[in-house]
């Protein structure tokens, strides 16, 4: 694999917010589609969008998070202090992060969709349901994101077509955020952890699109 040695700068993180300001998953607000659900801080569903699958291997309890970690560098962009976002911070190591992973890891938390500051949204928001997947040999493609989560979203569930420009925008992001060898590490080894799980694979977009 190729190594990766530069870490992202603020200036990085800006010009990435700004690639993917413009585009979008589909036409329209996502969020309309399910009440916005990765908005619900207290994980309460609407009827046909709580996961009662994923709520069944859980006993019909869960404490799952409905939130996503920031990427190394990511919190310089934000005010910990702005009311829009609910903080947390944890080792990285005992959060199961990479070994190149040394500082602590930030853990954010939407506090509702009404309080929304669309343009501050995670990289993580911003590129789902789209997802960073390298092969062994370190070719990277997009894959659509079928992780278990609390919901059932519609875009991953749905059958939409994700807008090309969107894809495109997310695949530059992240051929970019690799260059960090962090997140390079962290793309890898969920990557891996894929292949071994078995789990399935929908490639959306790489060098050679296969949507």
């Amino acid at each position: 694999m190729e190594n990766k040695s530069g870490k992202l700068s603020r200036d990085d993180y800006e010009k990435i917010y700004s690639l993917l300001e413009s585009v979008s998953p589909i036409d329209g607000d996502c969020g309309k589609l399910c009440s916005s659900a990765c908005c619900a801080l207290d994980g309460n569903f609407q009827d046909g969008i709580r996961d009662e699958t994923f709520f069944a291997e859980s006993d019909g309890e869960t404490d799952e998070e409905v939130g996503i970690y920031l990427l190394p560098g990511e919190e310089k962009l934000h005010d910990k202090n702005d009311p829009w976002l609910e903080w947390s911070e944890e080792d990285a190591q005992s959060a199961g992060f990479p070994e190149s992973w040394k500082e602590k890891v930030f853990f954010v938390k939407c506090r509702g969709a009404d309080l929304c500051k669309r343009e501050l949204r995670p990289i993580q928001c911003r590129t789902f349901p789209a997802a960073p997947y390298l092969t062994e040999e370190g070719e990277l493609f997009l894959i659509l994101y079928t992780d278990i989560l609390p919901y059932k979203c519609p875009l991953v569930y749905g059958g939409f077509h994700l807008n090309d420009d969107f894809l495109a925008a997310t695949f530059s992001a992240w051929s970019k955020l690799i260059e960090d060898q962090r997140i390079f590490d962290l793309v890898s080894e969920d990557s891996r952890f894929r292949d071994e799980c078995e789990m399935q694979i929908v490639k959306l977009y790489g060098p050679e699109p296969s949507y």
